[in-house]
């Protein structure tokens, strides 16, 4: 996740070039950088959760047999 937060910043950083050369225009680019922002927030925001939370290994429980007869 840590690379896809990453990934997320570079990207942003492309949008100001592309900017500057005229590839997009400005409502693009803060569409865009807007976009971007958020996900690399999220992103970072469920890295915390993972970081915090008192449940390690796996986050969900098997499921039951009855749920496993049904399917």
């Amino acid at each position: 996740m840590s690379i896809s937060k990453g990934s997320a910043g570079e990207l942003r950083s492309q949008f100001f070039r592309a900017l500057d050369i005229d590839v997009i225009n400005q409502t693009e680019f803060e569409e865009l950088n807007m976009m971007t922002t958020i996900i690399g927030k999220q992103l970072g925001a469920f890295m915390n959760y993972l970081k915090s939370t008192t449940i390690k290994g796996k986050k969900f429980s098997e499921p039951s047999e009855d749920y496993e007869l049904l399917s």
